[in-house]
């Protein structure tokens, strides 16, 4: 008798509720257990009720230096480097000399591998010189899937990723879209469900530039039910927040809650909270104050916070998310931060390299491969 067998007593329902809560690797392990519990957690149906219960305990995924993928889990109390695990093992084909992570969506993350061409020549399919090349993959760490994206030829100067980009679900297409952009008129839009690039005009694009000053804490796009957000600068000297719904294809503009000029000493961010859109204005200099700002559903604006301290106390750094406990979580280049509101106080973890990319991600056995359809989470929203 298998272990399957002696749990016939046990009700289906129960034994599906109880397989969803654990984690994804015990549940590839309980894949090879029985032809029973190997269907069950194949099903897409269980796949969806898995996401849903990890999305419950979110952590950061970060690259670094040297192609370091690692894992923090920020809600623990005692947030130093125990905190940390890794590396987190990696299929071959996405060590490289550079891996940036673009974005992170139920389970899957989007990351583009920088790697050294030998023997090439011309440019390659972002304008970049010489031996210097650029490949998108989605991966899903928990399963080890990789899927490599159809190479985009464009033509462009631009040396590093696209101005903006951005990775994410959409729910109303049920499908997953990862946006690339090198200038202001032109969005690149591919569809995993499609395995295809589309190529959507900003009929904004002439009233929007970059400012390097923002760029690097902006570029990622905060995705939020489908729709695409960044902060870009504005003619002559503001800031907006530019949208792409990419289920209608369609731009918007936004208001910040408070003026920002790019001349300023001021960094604004962008980052999801409880499925609403926060907006994080850091001052600094003289002065120095912190300020985070939620959308409401009736599209006006909630102030969350204020920080007001000589010190610095978020020092600029982009806020990732807010833990449950209401501790605010930032990085940089080489830390990460957890902001203790009443203790006015910053803890910080030092990584002690480069960062590049952090974004927030939960443990799925969802695929990125189309054709066993498991990467379609058609009531993920349900959350």
């Amino acid at each position: 008798m298998n272990s399957c067998s002696k749990l016939d007593y046990i009700p289906c329902d129960l034994v599906t509720d109880i397989l969803s809560k654990l984690p994804s690797k015990s549940l590839l392990r309980f894949k090879t257990t029985c032809k029973t519990w190997y269907s069950l957690i194949s099903d897409t149906v269980f796949i969806n009720l898995h996401s849903k219960q990890a999305s419950q305990n979110p952590k950061i995924l970060f690259s670094t230096t040297g192609f370091q993928i690692q894992i923090l889990d920020y809600e623990n109390t005692s947030f130093d480097d125990s905190c940390l695990s890794g590396p987190v093992n990696v299929p071959e084909k996405l060590c490289a000399s550079h891996t940036e992570i673009i974005g992170s969506s139920c389970g899957l993350v989007c990351v583009a591998i920088y790697h050294c061409r030998l023997g090439c020549s011309g440019t390659d399919w972002l304008g970049e010189s010489n031996c210097f090349g650029k490949t998108f993959y989605i991966w899903n760490p928990s399963t080890r899937e990789c899927r490599k994206i159809p190479n985009l030829y464009m033509n462009s100067n631009i040396q590093y990723l696209g101005m903006i980009h951005g990775f994410g679900y959409d729910l109303v297409t049920n499908d997953f879209k990862l946006v690339i952009s090198t200038d202001t008129f032109t969005y690149n839009v591919f569809s995993l469900k499609a395995n295809s690039w589309k190529t959507i005009a900003c009929p904004l694009g002439s009233e929007y530039y970059y400012h390097c000053n923002l760029e690097s804490w902006t570029s990622p796009a905060t995705v939020i039910n489908g729709i695409f957000h960044w902060v870009v600068g504005t003619h002559p000297s503001n800031c907006e927040i530019l949208t792409l719904d990419v289920a209608n294809e369609s731009f918007e503009k936004l208001q910040l809650p408070f003026n920002l000029s790019l001349q300023s000493k001021s960094i604004a961010s962008l980052f999801e909270h409880r499925g609403f859109l926060c907006v994080c204005f850091s001052k600094l200099g003289a002065g120095s104050k912190d300020e985070i700002w939620m959308k409401k559903e009736d599209g006006g604006r909630m102030h969350l916070l204020t920080v007001k301290n000589p010190f610095y106390v978020f020092s600029g750094m982009p806020v990732l998310c807010v833990s449950r406990r209401n501790e605010v979580v930032l990085h940089n280049y080489q830390e990460f931060g957890r902001y203790r509101r009443e203790y006015n106080k910053l803890d910080e973890i030092s990584i002690q390299t480069d960062v590049y990319g952090a974004v927030l991600y939960v443990e799925t056995l969802v695929s990125p491969n189309t054709e066993d359809g498991q990467q379609m989470l058609s009531d993920f929203s349900d959350n």
